[in-house]
């Protein structure tokens, strides 16, 4: 099983209208730098944040490690 297929399974559709697996509108928000996820704002779409991990535009740091952790927790 791939990542993709495992997002699948545990995650199987979006939660807003406005996204899509080629609209990624409500994942993560960052930092002005652009890689650190701000803590202060959650993710809109849980599919749509872990598609963000699976693609790579999540920085793999200790901080943002943390933030995944409280937010994804299943």
């Amino acid at each position: 099983m791939n990542t993709k297929e495992l997002i699948d399974f545990i995650c199987a559709k979006h939660y807003r209208t406005t996204c899509s697996d080629e609209n990624i509108a409500n994942g993560f928000s960052f930092e002005e730098d652009g890689e650190t996820i701000n803590p202060r704002y959650s993710y809109g779409c849980k599919r749509c944040a872990l598609l963000e991990i699976e693609s790579g535009k999540v920085k793999k740091t200790e901080e943002n490690k943390g933030i995944i952790n409280r937010e994804l927790c299943f």
